[in-house]
């Protein structure tokens, strides 16, 4: 809907409404009834406007809109607030909730490499997150929108995680799937909802990145509007199940349309013919690797340990198999403190002996190379394998084994000169982004290329 503030809200059994005219009179929706075909029969109970629908120009877009690149996250990261109704630590209902929404929110980063951060609300402006509640109904903020406020994600309880997979998209900036501009060659809508609950969004507005995808988390099912089939497919008139919502499962489709969204576009500041271009390229446009402002990656910059242990967990995301440190330099505000414990408890990453961390300290290539390989726990390695280093006696007796197994998994990288390693360099970005590639590559993640610098066994 747009509230009013002029800002999109979307929810479950509503798919636009405009509450921007105080003359437009509300109107309760009683609970749908069940209906046969999926979960969108437990529509919630949400608020419809009886307007005359006389100001078309408001509801078509004209000089209101915003475009889905304009409602893109910034580091495609959204930053939340969890409800203070939530933290309730004695209550099991918000906690059953919370632990849902991060289930969700894992899913979508797993899948698509779009980030959630959890924020202080003391600390951040709150045109910069979405404030997650509970609610009587499921709806929203479309995306980014920095000074319409209030940006908020509503979610009944009991809700499906269908629910919360779709509300998510909506908040990364995803439409509904039946209100894009070329649905009617998918999709045929009932006279009556056409110019309400199922608008059709003009297409200056809402940019088609995917194909129609009847499994989008993001369709609503053939029942999904007051229990009947109000909506069937346009080739064969017959009711239809969007498996990605009713099952809570993210089509391929979903997963295509965020990545296009956000990892499209290639850095502005590396060349076509940049030494690691292609890796970069793979690991940007797929949601790997990003830069702070969403357009550069800044690939000759310094690496610091704290985002070395971002990469780790965003990247690799290892299960844990010890147990957690607390850092005397990594408050629980710190905006890596979840990643550095990923790290620690996935045996990638410790501290120091003075109990810190150094969280902004530039990680240096032989730490680098040393955590991916005892963290992968790479073997084959043996001491011919230093051999093509002319500065191999700079790498400690102790550390020694783990660059052996690296190379021998062709995780080491030299440039600018292949036959030197340069253990005590602090590693740059690009560096950071070829050695996670070639650990891609050999999880099977990547395609394996011939780049000249890569250090063959």
């Amino acid at each position: 809907m747009l509230n009013k503030s002029g800002n999109l809200i979307f929810g479950i059994g509503m798919s636009l409404f405009i509450t921007f005219f105080s003359s437009c009179e509300k109107e309760d929706l009683s609970e749908i009834s069940n209906g046969e075909l999926g979960l969108e029969s437990n529509i919630e109970k949400e608020s419809f406007l009886s307007c005359s629908w006389e100001n078309a120009d408001l509801i078509d877009g004209k000089g209101m809109y915003h475009s889905d690149s304009q409602r893109k996250w910034p580091n495609a990261t959204v930053k939340y607030v969890i409800s203070q109704q939530y933290l309730d630590v004695d209550n099991a209902r918000p906690q059953e909730m919370v632990r849902t929404l991060k289930r969700a929110m894992n899913e979508w980063t797993n899948k698509t490499g779009i980030r959630f951060q959890e924020v202080n609300p003391n600390t951040t402006s709150r045109n910069d997150y979405t404030l997650v509640k509970e609610s009587a109904g499921s709806s929203s903020t479309l995306g980014y929108a920095p000074g319409l406020l209030p940006m908020e994600l509503k979610i009944r309880y009991n809700a499906p995680f269908g629910v919360y997979l779709h509300e998510l998209g909506h908040a990364i900036g995803l439409y509904h799937e039946q209100q894009r501009p070329d649905r009617d060659r998918y999709v045929t809508v009932h006279p009556n909802l056409i110019n309400n609950q199922l608008y059709k969004i003009p297409s200056r507005q809402y940019v088609v990145h995917t194909p129609f995808d009847f499994n989008s988390v993001m369709l609503y099912s053939s029942s999904g509007y007051y229990g009947d089939y109000n909506m069937v497919r346009a080739d064969n008139g017959q009711p239809f199940v969007s498996n990605g919502y009713s099952n809570g499962v993210l089509s391929q489709g979903d997963i295509d349309a965020v990545k296009a969204m956000y990892f499209s576009s290639l850095p502005e500041d590396v060349s076509s013919n940049y030494w690691a271009y292609n890796e970069i390229a793979f690991m940007w446009q797929n949601g790997y690797i990003r830069g702070s402002d969403g357009v550069n990656y800044r690939p000759n910059n310094n690496l610091t340990r704290a985002q070395f242990a971002s990469l780790i967990s965003s990247i690799i995301n290892p299960p844990a198999i010890r147990g957690d440190r607390n850092f005397t330099d990594v408050p629980s505000n710190h905006w890596a403190k979840a990643a550095i414990s990923k790290a620690v408890r996935g045996g990638y990453l410790s501290g120091y002996n003075d109990g810190s961390f150094k969280p902004n300290r530039n990680v240096s290539k032989l730490e680098m190379t040393i955590a991916l390989a005892n963290g992968l726990r790479l073997s084959g390695g043996n001491s011919n394998h230093l051999l093509s280093f002319s500065d191999r006696s700079q790498i400690p007796s102790w550390a020694r084994a783990s660059i052996q197994n690296a190379t021998a998994n062709k995780l080491v990288v030299n440039y600018p000169n292949k036959s030197y390693f340069r253990p005590n360099n602090s590693a740059t970005r690009a560096d950071a982004a070829m050695i996670f590639y070639q650990t891609l590559v050999r999880l099977g993640k990547a395609p394996r290329r011939n780049n000249p610098y890569i250090v063959l066994p």
